[in-house]
């Protein structure tokens, strides 16, 4: 699915001019339930990461810090409630909104979300302006609450940079030279960006890359002939110590099926061809930022 063009410019515009772009998370088995509200949430200039699989989902709540969780509570693998409970045990300190999603609207239900520490219970099919409405609220209250916790983090900070590990995948020679030029002009406040494109996946695991220590940033094509972009998620995922290892992938590919591969495999995020390399920047630039 795609943005009409005068959406996708709204959205470009509000992704590079605003520091401050809320990061929506969804955590949901339903890959055309997914799509469809990235899609739509998208729309309103915010930006939308997706999961299927809950753990992936757990540690990539730490690692971003989404500013709402959407959690669906009937997951396979994993109920909704206790993805919940371990969010809200270990993150303490912060108010993120976060919203359960289920079909069955029992009383029973809300109160343990409730209780849980859920900010809102939503019923499926759900009325996506009905949603947005929803989390502009949450948005608003969490916007107050960091406002008041501000001036605790105004402490002085010791000034040494990470090392962040950045590998362009691409068999399209021309995206990535467009892409490490626009990465080379990139500045993090607590990363120092450590470039390299690879035109397939062998090529990429046979420099051993991953091997350096420290955290890893792919951007990965989905369709390659050495390799394809689903192959080398399926080797990522083989990894040990694979936490560190974040993943957007670029897709020609617009089947459900493939975007839910590539998300139960690993990938923080997807952006489907053809796209906005402006888009695609500010994209990226929102990924690390939020990367702790």
């Amino acid at each position: 699915m795609e943005l009409n063009n005068d959406k996708k410019l709204l959205f470009n515009k509000q992704l590079r001019q605003d520091e401050n772009v809320p990061l929506i998370q969804i955590i949901d088995e339903d890959v055309s339930f997914l799509i469809l509200v990235k899609e739509k949430l998208e729309e309103q200039g915010w930006m939308v990461v997706a999961n299927t699989e809950a753990q992936k989902a757990i540690s990539q709540y730490f690692d971003l810090s989404p500013d709402c969780v959407i959690i669906d509570q009937h997951l396979h693998s994993i109920n909704g409630f206790r993805i919940l409970d371990e969010l809200q045990n270990h993150n303490k300190q912060q108010f993120v909104p976060k919203i359960i999603t289920s079909q069955i609207n029992e009383r029973e239900a809300r109160l343990t979300a409730y209780k849980l520490g859920a900010d809102d219970f939503i019923e499926k099919p759900i009325d996506m302006e009905e949603l947005t409405v929803r989390i502009e609220r949450l948005l608003k209250r969490k916007k107050l609450f960091d406002q008041f916790v501000f001036l605790d983090e105004l402490t002085p900070q010791e000034n040494t940079k990470k090392t962040l590990y950045i590998s362009v995948i691409d068999d399209d020679a021309i995206i990535r030279t467009m892409l490490i030029r626009i990465l080379k002009i990139m500045d993090f406040d607590h990363y120092e960006l450590d470039l390299e494109a690879f035109e397939d996946g062998l090529q990429f695991f046979e420099s051993k890359r991953l091997e350096k220590i420290g955290e890893h940033f792919l951007i990965l094509d989905g369709v390659m002939p050495i390799m394809d972009g689903i192959e080398i998620l399926q080797k990522v995922k083989k990894i040990e110590k694979r936490r560190n290892i974040h993943v957007l992938m670029l897709t020609g590919r617009k089947s459900e099926t493939d975007i839910e591969r590539a998300l139960k495999l690993g990938a923080d995020d997807y952006v489907t061809k053809p796209f906005s390399i402006k888009e695609l920047q500010a994209r990226i630039e929102r990924l690390i930022k939020r990367m702790k």
